[in-house]
C-alpha cells in the first residue's frame, strides 16, 4: 500500500476551478517547494476511487483521492505527493521480488512494480521498452526536476467499469530534498488522441518551483 503525505488530500480537496481556493493550504505546498497549477480543462470530481474490483488497478492505484476529470472525455486523473517510505513498504507483495530488489533507483523501482502488477511475467526487456527516461535538458526545462520517468500501459483483461478504462499513463518526478510527484492518467481508447495531445499540460499540473 502506498503511503502519501497527508498534505496531498487536504490541499486537493479544496481545489477546483470555479470554486474557492484555500490559499493557506496552497502556501503550505509553496513551503515544500511545490507548485500546483492544473490545466483549465481539468475539473475536480472529488471522488475517492478504490479499485477493489480490478486486481491490476488495485495493485497500481490502490485508493486514489480527489479524482480530476475532463469534460467530454473518458478519463480520470490523479495527482500524488509520495513519501519515500511507500517504496519500501513491507506489505507490498512485490517487495521481496529479487528482480525488483536489485533496482538501485527508487523511481525505477516504483515503475517496475506497476508494470509487474499489469504483466506478472515482465522482464528487463519489457521494462526497457515501456519505461521512458527523460533527458537531462528536458527534465530541467519542462519539469524543473532532476529525474523524470514515465510509462504507458495497456490494462489487461476486461474492465469492470461502465467505461472501458483500458490505458494508464504514469509520470514520476524527483528533485532532491522534495517529495516525489506522480501523475496517473487512466483513460479509454476513445480518449487516446486527446490524452496524447494534452499529456504534457496534465503532467505539468504539479511540479517543483
Amino acid at each position: 500500500m502506498k503511503i502519501f503525505l497527508i498534505i496531498t488530500f487536504s490541499i486537493l480537496i479544496n481545489y477546483s476551478y470555479g470554486q474557492d481556493i484555500d490559499y493557506s493550504k496552497l502556501k503550505h505546498l509553496d513551503s515544500l517547494g511545490l507548485i500546483f497549477n492544473p490545466p483549465k480543462f481539468l475539473k475536480l470530481n472529488g471522488s475517492t476511487d478504490c479499485y477493489n474490483d480490478d486486481p491490476t488497478l488495485k495493485k497500481i492505484l490502490t485508493c486514489q483521492f480527489n479524482r480530476f476529470e475532463i469534460g467530454g472525455q473518458e478519463c480520470r486523473i490523479y495527482y500524488d505527493i509520495i513519501s519515500y517510505q511507500s517504496l519500501v513498504d513491507p506489505d507490498n507483495p512485490f517487495a521481496n521480488n529479487e528482480d525488483l530488489s536489485k533496482t538501485p533507483n527508487n523511481l525505477l523501482q516504483l515503475l517496475k512494480l506497476n508494470i509487474k502488477a499489469a504483466y506478472p511475467n515482465a522482464d528487463s526487456s519489457m521494462y526497457d521498452t515501456l519505461i521512458v527516461k527523460y533527458g537531462k535538458q528536458e527534465t530541467l526545462t519542462k519539469f524543473k526536476a532532476e529525474e523524470v520517468y514515465s510509462y504507458t500501459l495497456k490494462i489487461p483483461g476486461k474492465s469492470k467499469f461502465e467505461t472501458q478504462f483500458s490505458n494508464l499513463k504514469m509520470m514520476i518526478k524527483q528533485k532532491n530534498g522534495r517529495p516525489l510527484l506522480a501523475t496517473y492518467i487512466l483513460y479509454s481508447d476513445k480518449s487516446s488522441d486527446f490524452i496524447e495531445h494534452n499529456q504534457l499540460n496534465i503532467y505539468q499540473g504539479i511540479g517543483y518551483k
